[in-house]
């Protein structure tokens, strides 16, 4: 929990800065709120040695490893298709991008972390949680997933 709500309060950093939460990630390519974060979670470095727009498939290798605060101390460390490691975090955004919530990825779901994965509430939520079943988010509260 600890990881996402330092996650929060870079996301609400970055959004009191530019007034809304971060764009997307392109298809195939790096970037999205877990690129954009960086820089306000004391990784600042990490992102300057990132060019704009660099396809997931040409990732620098030390973008191979997720950065510490985006590693679930109980999520798994798989690695995707691009020799990337996998997201344990993903980003709900709401109000046309005006806002948004860090949660925990659903159980199955995968995705390289650098590709800042976004899903709907209600797709989070009919998913099984990877805590029990249930969800962590960025405000230190517990999520049940609907049931069926």
């Amino acid at each position: 929990m600890n990881n996402l709500r330092q996650m929060g309060l870079a996301l609400a950093e970055y959004h009191e800065v530019n007034k809304r939460i971060p764009l997307p990630a392109k298809n195939g390519r790096m970037g999205g709120w877990a690129i954009e974060l960086l820089p306000f979670l004391e990784q600042g470095n990490l992102y300057s040695a990132l060019a704009p727009d660099t396809p997931l498939a040409s990732a620098p290798q030390v973008f191979l490893v997720k950065p510490k605060i985006y590693r679930c101390p109980f999520g798994p460390t798989s690695t995707g298709t691009v020799g990337m490691e996998d997201a344990n975090y993903l980003l709900v955004p709401w109000r046309d991008r005006k806002y948004g919530i860090l949660v925990d990825v659903p159980v199955g779901f995968k995705t390289v972390w650098a590709a800042s994965p976004e899903l709907a509430m209600r797709d989070v939520l009919a998913k099984k949680g990877p805590h029990v079943g249930r969800f962590y988010n960025s405000q230190g509260q517990m999520m049940l997933p609907e049931s069926p």
